[in-house]
């Protein structure tokens, strides 16, 4: 459950500390040198004291303002008055699910960037930032299927699943498991080839058992694989496990080796006492466990209109973009993508094409 701070207490001793620390001019240097801001952009024709809650405002809607804190804090570290208080604050941030209010803003949580890793983007998609947040939350969302058409961006889901899970609180074990590869004979991997590619991609040494020659048909190869892995391999660490590119018409088939892997890993998804989380990407086959499908969370994502990508790419490049060279860099991008009009299943295209030249001209 996130962390605020109603009362304000928070903004009310940094406005004291800082209006005793720094004059409007050195305000307007740290914005400059510490985070490669505009001043004019967020200080405006105000003094500092009238403008300092926009500072915090305008920073902590762009994720911005611990660094706002760090560059400060190394300003005036021989204050030790001011230092103090602005340790006391970035302790606070810093605690597992903190989300502090901060000007009528909010510190981002991991969830909530449009920037992951520092390098790529991701933009809209708020309902699936929503359930990051319930994947990550202990109480929240356990088991979660993503419907969709195609070229909506599904998979470049991963990259924000992946930013997320590394920093909560306590790292979990990550995968993604594709099962057929793009561009080739629309074969899935059997459930001994999945289970070794998540095997791998834990960095795990110890081997998985293989299903020998003339053993008892009856045995549930896939169900005992899934048991295997969350049993021997995880040592009581969570787990966010991931499948994606599945055959297309896989639902129709009967049953087989992946369909129980899953089922079993979905089963143990659901118990309170375990720490996995199951995203399954373009998967239509029906849980047959009833307290599955009760407990999973099913959305179809729709696709986004060229024009409506395009204008989250314009704001992106006004939230970041400093004037000057790179100013119009940005922009001479975005006039070629605005030509391009790939239609309605963007997402995807753009990114991988348009936005991360975008990026590199934005962001030093």
């Amino acid at each position: 459950m996130a962390l605020r701070d109603p009362e304000g207490e928070h903004v009310r001793r940094l406005t004291a500390v800082f209006l005793g620390a720094f004059d409007r001019s050195e305000v307007a240097t740290l914005l400059k040198t510490g985070l490669n801001i505009n001043p004019d952009a967020v200080l405006g024709s105000g003094n500092l004291t009238d403008v300092l809650g926009e500072v915090f405002s305008w920073t902590g809607r762009r994720g911005l303002w611990v660094k706002l804190l760090e560059a400060a804090r190394a300003e005036r570290s021989e204050k030790e008055a001011f230092v103090l208080v602005v340790d006391e604050v970035l302790d606070y941030v810093r605690a597992p699910h903190a989300l502090v209010a901060v000007g009528g803003a909010a510190v981002k949580p991991p969830y909530e960037d449009r920037i992951l890793y520092n390098r790529k983007p991701f933009l809209d998609r708020e309902e699936l930032r929503l359930v990051c947040r319930n994947l990550a939350d202990p109480h929240g969302l356990r088991v979660f299927c993503l419907r969709h058409s195609t070229a909506v961006g599904k998979s470049y889901f991963t990259e924000l699943l992946r930013h997320v899970a590394v920093r909560t609180p306590r790292k979990p074990l990550f995968a993604v498991v594709e099962l057929t590869q793009p561009n080739a004979q629309p074969a899935e991997l059997s459930a001994q080839e999945v289970a070794e590619q998540i095997r791998y991609d834990w960095n795990e040494s110890r081997p998985l058992p293989t299903r020998a020659a003339g053993v008892d048909s009856t045995v549930r190869w896939g169900r005992h694989l899934a048991k295997f892995l969350m049993e021997r391999f995880t040592d009581d660490r969570p787990v966010w496990l991931t499948f994606d590119r599945f055959a297309p018409g896989h639902e129709n088939r009967p049953a087989d080796d992946v369909a129980d892997l899953i089922e079993e890993l979905a089963r143990i998804a659901v118990n309170p006492n375990r720490e996995l989380r199951l995203v399954l990407l373009g998967y239509n086959r029906p849980f047959t466990d009833n307290s599955v499908a009760q407990a999973a969370h099913t959305h179809t994502l729709q696709p986004i209109s060229s024009a409506v990508l395009i204008e989250q790419v314009n704001e992106f490049v006004l939230s970041h973009a400093n004037g000057g060279a790179q100013q119009q860099q940005a922009q001479t991008i975005l006039e070629e993508l605005a030509k391009s009009n790939p239609g309605d299943g963007a997402y995807e295209l753009l990114l991988r094409i348009g936005i991360p030249d975008l990026f590199k001209a934005i962001i030093p």
